[in-house]
């Protein structure tokens, strides 16, 4: 009786195969069956958009990294001593909470592609040089979010058109 079985199987086995290299498949009654067809999801309108406007919405996460990592650096440790060193206690602890926490919200936002990464770095790179410049641009809103004296210690310890170690004395703003 197992030799029945095992030719039934094989002949069984031929037959699928067979289908399956026509080009054929069988689909049981009841179940629905949908022809394969080329998704638009990756070329489609509302894609080449969310492309378009992915960058610039991954830099701002970058630079709005850096400012909560500040302001929660800041909520927890208050103003920073006036002799600490600015490239390690501000650039890079900031860097690197922003970075984490840019990552979090890449992930949480579906923008984790290489290129959407490298904008949050950019926006986070630019953001960790550069806050300064809006601190002096905008102090009212910053001393809404920080306070009147981190609003003042920034102000009195940069420059106003430099970005950290750089000056631009000419800058028309």
């Amino acid at each position: 009786m197992g030799g029945i079985v095992a030719v039934t199987d094989i002949n069984s086995f031929n037959d699928r195969l067979s289908r399956i290299n026509s080009g054929k498949q069988w689909v049981p009654e009841g179940v629905v069956h949908q022809t394969a067809h080329q998704r638009q999801g990756r070329n489609g309108v509302f894609a080449r958009l969310f492309r378009t406007i992915s960058l610039p919405m991954a830099f701002g996460i970058g630079v709005v990294s850096v400012i909560i990592a500040r302001w929660a650096r800041f909520a927890i440790y208050g103003l920073q001593s006036p002799g600490a060193d600015v490239a390690i206690e501000t650039m890079l602890i900031d860097g690197v909470l922003a970075m984490a926490l840019g990552f979090v919200i890449g992930q949480m936002t579906a923008l984790k592609s290489a290129s959407q990464m490298l904008a949050k770095g950019f926006g986070v790179t630019a953001c960790v040089v550069g806050m300064h410049l809006l601190v002096h641009r905008a102090p009212d809103l910053f001393t809404e979010l920080f306070s009147p004296e981190w609003v003042n210690q920034i102000i009195t310890s940069t420059d106003r058109n430099g970005i950290l170690f750089l000056s631009f004395p000419d800058l028309p703003f």
